[in-house]
C-alpha cells in the first residue's frame, strides 16, 4: 500500500528541482490562507455596505411610505 496523499508523488521520487517548487510554492501560498478569513470579513463589513449604497443611489426613494396615514394606526 502507498503511504502517500492522493495525487501526491512520494519524496524519494521527487527530484531536487521539483522539491523545491514545491516548497516555494507553500511559501507563497501559506500566507494567504491565513489572510483569507480576515479579507472574507472585510469584504462582508467594509465593501458589501458600500456596494449597496452605491445600487441605492440610483433609486428615487424619500424613505417615507407612499401612503398617507399619520400616527399609530
Amino acid at each position: 500500500m502507498n503511504n502517500t496523499l492522493a495525487g501526491a508523488l512520494p519524496k524519494e521520487r521527487l527530484n531536487p528541482v521539483q522539491r523545491v517548487r514545491r516548497k516555494r510554492s507553500l511559501r507563497w501560498v501559506m500566507p494567504w490562507l491565513y489572510l483569507l478569513p480576515a479579507l472574507i470579513s472585510i469584504g462582508f463589513w467594509v465593501y458589501r455596505p458600500l456596494l449597496q449604497t452605491v445600487r441605492l443611489s440610483f433609486y428615487e426613494w424619500n424613505m417615507l411610505p407612499t401612503s398617507l396615514r399619520c400616527g399609530w394606526g
